[in-house]
């Protein structure tokens, strides 16, 4: 009888894939049918995924992926013309959207793209605006606030948040996706202390950050639960971001009543109720315009 464990996925590397089992980790090996690509040199797995090992072998080896309840991907990097999926992480109660008012400077574009990103994967965002205590830029958490969206100021430096940030957390999984230099590892590191994540910097050239993570790595939270802390994001591409869909990943725009036209894309269509939203002032400009360019991104008519 063979001997055959379930645990979850914690790191994946080229070849091999860390996991949880409670008691223990492991590292595995991936079984070739679940491998994909030219010579099968990539596999499926994301972190956060469950899975099933056979232990009976001279070493671990995943038989089985487990049944996913949802998933954030993005489209990898590579040729347009042939887009590949990349799954970030798997199996989430909250996408945390760590940002910061300056060092780096907050960016509107970037905190609504991977708001889109949470609303067309079915993870709930969670919008944390960390260094809280360094910036004397406008606040924009009331326009998100106002949306409806989760908003928490944070500061790993002062405390400022920390407890409200380890209360939403705890008992959750949760991916904590932003540009570099927000201060995701400084939160991580503060949560959860010992973990002694490396920290970036902030480019005095670019006002950006500089990569610190490289890959996505699961750690458990002491009250139960667990942080996915993932490279530095800025151009995100959504994964099955469509025309079509996007206007449903605006939560400003799901109860305004329909526009004169069933096929309105809210551009320059007469009778749209988007447009008279924004005219209006019932519906943010800033909001309008990130709508705009994930639009034409996702009309495959520009990038941003």
């Amino acid at each position: 009888m063979s001997d055959r464990r379930e645990g979850k996925v914690i790191l994946v590397r080229p070849g091999r894939v860390v996991v949880d089992l409670g008691s223990e980790t492991v590292s595995a090996f991936v079984r070739g049918g679940l491998k994909i690509g030219p010579r099968q040199s990539r596999h499926v797995l994301a972190v956060g995924d469950d899975v099933i090992l056979d232990l009976e072998r001279g070493e671990p080896v995943i038989e089985e992926v487990l049944p996913r309840r949802n998933r954030v991907s993005r489209v990898a990097p590579g040729d347009p013309k042939a887009p590949v999926e990349h799954v970030l992480a798997a199996n989430l109660d909250w996408l945390v959207v760590v940002l910061s008012l300056e060092l780096p400077r907050f960016n509107p574009r970037v905190a609504d793209r991977l708001l889109v990103l949470a609303e067309i994967s079915n993870v709930p965002p969670l919008m944390v605006f960390n260094k809280s205590d360094r910036s004397e830029e406008e606040d924009p958490t009331p326009l998100y606030r106002a949306i409806g969206y989760p908003v928490l100021r944070t500061s790993a430096w002062t405390g400022e948040g920390l407890d409200s940030l380890r209360d939403a957390l705890t008992g959750k999984v949760s991916l904590l996706a932003g540009p570099s230099g927000v201060g995701k590892s400084s939160l991580l590191n503060a949560l959860r202390p010992g973990t002694e994540r490396a920290v970036s910097a902030v480019s005095k050239a670019t006002g950006k950050g500089v990569h610190a993570t490289t890959a996505a790595h699961w750690f458990s939270l002491p009250g139960g639960g667990g942080i996915i802390d993932s490279p530095g994001i800025r151009g995100i591409q959504p994964w099955g971001l469509t025309p079509r869909s996007l206007p449903g990943c605006f939560p400003e725009f799901r109860d305004l009543p329909a526009c004169q036209f069933r096929d309105c894309f809210h551009r320059e269509e007469p009778g749209c109720q988007v447009r008279a939203a924004v005219e209006a002032g019932s519906i943010a400009f800033s909001r309008y315009e990130s709508y705009r360019r994930l639009l034409d991104d996702a009309s495959g008519t520009a990038t941003s």
